[in-house]
């Protein structure tokens, strides 16, 4: 019924950007802007909602209902439903707008079914009538400023915008409705209102390739990883069949509660476990003394895996859909420049591809579910030891570089002999540890102290990843790196410096430049006092609020930010290379410092050295810097 919406005229009162007009109208030849803000309200309820969907999903479920849009250009703002609006003639040639792009272009592909667009959504040959379709928010991630529309706002503007309006229309079937009520009219104008002046303030700032970045990403998303409904279908019954047996043979009316299982321990005269999950310390050295007595208790943890497990998987197999191939596909969210670093990130909707569970249960391994269809293989590739090679970069550690380009593929052994800790000419470091007196633990020392010392680790970082070490074998490792590294250590100063020299500013912000150009940016710092959990003593530390979340900032953050926002220059640069050279191929999914990417099955050596070979090219900004891909042929992804 709300298909005829009302034309009296709407006011706007919300509060206004200095040197933004307003006026709203039911006449679209009035957008002459080049640039067009667009903001869609939908029907949403509970668990139908982008909180637990992907937009692709959310898109072409049967709820769904775009009852309202609103199309801004700078003065004058049109309202209405979105079969009244002329995609063809009013956006083309025009740049497209909208705070979350990734939801309102999805829109737009998937449920409005592109009009005005020829071709295929998400394939090369598809030609939209607009000339582009960007994203206010994600220009605002790039720049780390994170948060809601109306939060940015108040932050940029000092401009209080509610958002009641929108959380009474849950669960509302504006359907039923003879016309929009007016205030959901304003608010929706507000959304395009507010989302071109944060563009317009945000454009000059978001340079091209990391738009190209965003929208790749965005696609891959939609589009999602090739997967397999049966054997996601029969992967539930294994779990649920686990799941059963799990539950048989833990002997407690509620199998996950702690107060039952610190009774049964009473009962046996033992003390409780402190904690029961996998990967604790406290858990490993608890098993190992009365792990006999109560064998059933290893199952606690297992048993709440696979109740985690069954739900992802439901919620997996949910999503399923085939393409306009007849590929099975899987949409998922990742979030453009989700970390403080620039990294992606899962995108909040509750399923997270890039930390599926790695464990068989009954032959199902979660990992698997992503899987090359017929005619097809995978090409998994990642950079080997990425993170140990930036830090030697960064900091000028010539002599491990000079050993890397020699063709030194062991970062470890690069490192011992950069060190002086082995001869330059031994091919195989572990060889050469086994056969050397004295030598059996020098490259797990080595190991330990690359891994954990580059970031200014101490001695109890080493230790959680290395329980066997005691704390002088530990203190020794970190002696070691730090009397051999003192170009690292040397840069962690200067970082230091330039944290204490930020703190000391009015505005207590700082930057740290990237050799790629961008900045990461560490604003409104504050002092924190800090309460030890491991008895120390309290202290004051600066600390740095992202908008999602807050840090200490000292040398381990600093540092690992560093390497971490380089690395993922670098995937940017690999990323929007795989999704335009490889013609026939498709990137479908990024964890971290590894691309997937789908490619033909009877090419798939041929695509595999390519892939290799343009994660190996450097860009001019880090063009002495050594780098090893490793890619692998796969028919199911199981890294």
């Amino acid at each position: 019924m709300h298909e005829e919406i009302d034309k009296n005229p709407i006011s706007f009162s919300l509060p206004r950007i200095p040197g933004y007009e307003m006026e709203i109208t039911d006449d679209q030849t009035k957008l002459t802007g080049d640039t067009l803000a667009v903001d869609f309200e939908t029907y949403y309820e509970g668990k139908y909602s982008l909180k637990f969907m992907d937009p692709h999903s959310y898109c072409l479920d049967p709820r769904f209902d775009a009852y309202i849009m609103s199309v801004y250009d700078g003065k004058y703002c049109w309202v209405g439903h979105p079969k009244d609006f002329d995609w063809e003639k009013t956006t083309k040639d025009k740049t497209l707008v909208a705070f979350n792009a990734s939801f309102d272009y999805a829109v737009y592909l998937f449920a409005l079914h592109a009009p005005g667009a020829k071709g295929i959504p998400c394939t090369p040959s598809f030609r939209p009538p607009f000339k582009e379709w960007l994203c206010s928010r994600a220009a605002s991630n790039y720049l780390a400023i994170y948060g809601s529309l109306d939060k940015i706002v108040a932050k940029l503007w000092g401009v209080e915008v509610s958002k009641e309006v929108r959380a009474k229309a849950e669960g509302v079937d504006f359907r039923k409705m003879e016309v929009i009520p007016d205030d959901m009219k304003e608010y929706v104008a507000g959304d395009s209102y507010y989302c071109l002046a944060l563009w317009d303030k945000m454009k000059n700032f978001w340079p091209e390739d990391e738009r190209e970045c965003w929208l790749n990403t965005c696609i891959m998303g939609w589009r999602g990883v090739p997967t397999s409904r049966q054997y996601l279908l029969d992967g539930l019954e294994k779990l649920h069949q686990a799941q059963e047996e799990y539950k048989e043979a833990i002997p407690l009316e509620k199998k996950l509660s702690i107060p039952q299982l610190r009774r049964a321990c009473e009962e046996l005269n033992i003390p409780p476990p402190e904690t029961t999950s996998k990967v604790s310390e406290l858990f490993t050295d608890w098993l190992e003394e009365y792990g006999h007595l109560v064998p059933w208790v290893t199952l606690i943890g297992k048993y709440r895996s696979v109740n985690r497990m069954i739900s992802i998987t439901e919620r997996m197999l949910s999503r399923v859909y085939t393409d306009h191939e007849g590929i099975e596909r899987l949409p998922y969210t990742l979030t453009y420049c989700g970390a403080s670093t620039g990294r992606w990130t899962a995108g909040g909707d509750k399923l997270n591809l890039q930390q599926l569970n790695r464990e068989d249960v009954l032959g199902f391994n979660q990992r698997n579910a992503i899987q090359a269809p017929e005619g097809y293989k995978l090409v998994v590739c990642d950079w080997a030891g990425i993170e140990a090679r930036l830090t030697a970069w960064l900091c000028g550690q010539e002599k491990i570089l000079d050993t890397l380009r020699a063709g030194e593929k062991d970062i470890y052994a690069a490192n011992a002999k950069g060190w002086g800790l082995i001869p330059a000419d031994v091919k195989d470091f572990k060889q050469y540890c086994k056969e050397t007196p004295g030598q059996a633990d020098l490259r797990q020392h080595v190991k330990a102290g690359v891994l954990a010392c580059g970031f200014s680790a101490g001695w109890k970082a080493i230790q959680r990843s290395n329980p066997g070490m005691d704390r002088d074998q530990c203190q020794a490792i970190v002696d070691m790196y730090r009397s051999r590294s003192p170009e690292v250590v040397a840069w962690w100063r200067e970082l230091d410096a330039l944290a204490a020299r930020g703190y000391r500013t009015p505005s207590h912000s700082f930057a740290l430049s990237l050799p790629s150009g961008r900045k990461l940016y560490y604003r409104n710092c504050y002092k924190k006092l800090i309460q030890p959990k491991d008895g120390r003593r309290p202290y004051f530390a600066t600390c740095v609020d992202f908008g999602y979340k807050s840090s200490i900032v000292n040398t381990n953050l600093l540092s690992n930010n560093n390497i971490q926002s380089i690395a993922r220059d670098l995937m940017v640069r690999t990323f929007n290379r795989l999704c335009k050279e490889l013609e026939g191929a498709q990137p479908i999914l990024l964890v971290h410092d590894e691309a997937v990417v789908m490619v033909p099955a009877d090419r798939a050596e041929e695509y595999a050295q390519r892939i290799e070979q343009i994660m190996e090219e450097t860009p001019q900004w880090a063009s002495s810097l050594p780098l090893l891909a490793e890619p692998e042929i796969m028919d199911k992804y199981r890294k």
